[in-house]
């Protein structure tokens, strides 16, 4: 319940209609995902944290904005042309990768630099399912074996659980070491795979999954198979449900030997799951590779909650109210020890257009004190 927003979508409007009789099994780490000084700056819900990634993406790549924007259409217009022939997508409306860039009344900007054709939609009634079993098992109940499709290979990774603590939000080193070892598991490359289904909630979810995978961004095969949550749909992280059954579909469809790779994502590239699915029978699987791994090796910048003088951006948004006005913007950063902060930053026409101009702002300079028992940044003058 302390995600208010997302609690009451999920809740009917005149209750469950039944009791269970019992206490449903919780799997999984239940930690909530931001830390209270997190929530001060409301980075609670995806769509105001995504974007402080994109943002440090475009740093990171070294281009301009108009250069990236164009970039993440390109990059999600294929994935909308995807949905748009797909029969279960719930937005199935072909849109243009220019469409989908370009802030109109119809596409408001929620979190710059995303516009709402660029966010995942969790308000939708969608549902998958799977049979997992075992040869023996299959063989007993008459299932053809051309219909039979192998998880050959699978791995999990947290990464640093709070946002606050990522080394830097350009990259992701347990996408990294999970999809290693669950290629490794199945005995396959990147190469040797036909298929993807990249969990794709934003922009910079699959881009860093990409970079993370050696995955070209503009690689021939498709980097989703159903069109993605902004445009397939898919409630939350549930969506990786759907990818499985479409790629149990597209593999019961090819030639022998055929591979895909199916990754997932929880909170804020938090949690992520992998796995290798095959139409042809594994040899072996070697399950030490399936755990976790000890992160602790990866740097935690150390994080000052009341920063005071010096400090520069390290990424940042712009957080939009209806009708397309501006309404609080938020700036993570170091001060003059290195330490890592979170602050409000300047709402005023000018700071604004700086933010979202051409030129990146991350790595400017500025002061960053206490207002209002928040943290608030201004740019030097």
């Amino acid at each position: 319940q302390r995600f208010t927003p997302w609690y009451k979508l999920f809740t009917p409007w005149k209750g469950w209609r039944g009791k269970t009789g019992s206490t449903p099994l919780s799997i999984g780490d239940n930690r909530p995902g931001s830390t209270p000084h997190e929530d001060q700056y409301k980075l609670t819900l995806p769509s105001k944290v995504y974007p402080l990634f994109e943002n440090a993406l475009q740093a990171h790549y070294g281009r301009s904005a108009s250069d990236h924007h164009q970039h993440i259409g390109k990059l999600f217009g294929k994935i909308n042309k995807i949905a748009s022939n797909n029969p279960y997508a719930w937005f199935q409306t072909p849109r243009s990768s220019e469409e989908l860039i370009t802030q109109t009344d119809k596409n408001r900007m929620i979190a710059y630099p995303y516009t709402k054709y660029l966010n995942s939609i969790i308000k939708v009634n969608q549902s998958a399912s799977v049979i997992l079993t075992n040869v023996a098992q299959a063989r007993k109940l008459g299932i053809s074996s051309d219909k039979w499709v192998y998880l050959s290979g699978f791995a999990d990774q947290n990464d640093h659980w709070y946002v606050s603590q990522r080394e830097n939000y350009h990259s992701s080193p347990a996408i990294r070491s999970a999809g290693k070892r669950a290629l490794q598991m199945a005995h396959k490359s990147i190469d040797d795979l036909e298929f993807f289904d990249l969990y794709s909630c934003f922009p910079s979810a699959v881009q860093i999954a990409c970079d993370e995978l050696s995955i070209a961004h503009d690689d021939t095969r498709d980097l989703s198979l159903t069109g993605g949550l902004p445009y397939f749909g898919g409630p939350g992280n549930g969506y990786a449900m759907h990818a499985i059954v479409e790629m149990v579909n597209r593999l019961r469809e090819s030639n022998s030997n055929s591979s895909g790779l199916v990754n997932a994502n929880g909170w804020y590239l938090t949690k992520h799951s992998f796995g290798v699915y095959s139409n042809s029978a594994p040899t072996s699987y070697d399950l030490n590779l399936a755990g976790q791994r000890d992160l602790s090796k990866e740097k935690v910048p150390t994080f000052n909650e009341n920063p005071k003088g010096k400090a520069k951006i390290e990424t940042f948004t712009v957080i939009y109210g209806k009708g397309n006005v501006p309404k609080s913007t938020v700036i993570i950063g170091r001060d003059s020890d290195n330490k890592r902060f979170i602050s409000q930053g300047p709402t005023d026409a000018e700071s604004v257009a700086m933010m979202q101009g051409e030129q990146s702002i991350v790595g400017r300079q500025g002061h960053v004190f206490k207002a209002r028992k928040k943290n608030r940044f201004e740019f030097e003058s």
